[in-house]
């Protein structure tokens, strides 16, 4: 499964969540802004941004690190839970970000 995976993090430990909007698209979307201190944040920001309708199905915690050239991601979302499959989202994470190491974990 091919998914939009938007990562706006300058540093380590923060959310992500995973989203179906209206399109039925699926996008993985993270922003380390201190504003978006919850993951219902995020999904207010992704509406803002795309204009779409959304869903999120779960989400995280989230660990990028572009020097290393890691993503982690870890925890669940104490708004949405646990997306559907953390193993789906990894992959779609190494489908976007090819020369990272991404772990769940």
């Amino acid at each position: 499964m091919a998914a939009q995976v938007t990562i706006r993090c300058a540093r380590s430990g923060y959310k992500f969540i995973v989203i179906e909007n209206e399109k039925k698209e699926i996008i993985i979307f993270a922003d380390d802004d201190p504003c978006y201190r919850y993951h219902r944040d995020l999904l207010a920001q992704y509406r803002q941004e795309s204009g779409l309708r959304a869903q999120c199905l779960g989400g995280g915690r989230i660990a990028f690190d572009e020097k290393m050239k890691t993503i982690r991601i870890w925890d669940s979302s104490g708004d949405f839970g646990y997306e559907p499959s953390r193993e789906d989202t990894v992959n779609m994470i190494r489908a976007a970000y090819p020369d990272f190491q991404v772990a769940a974990g």
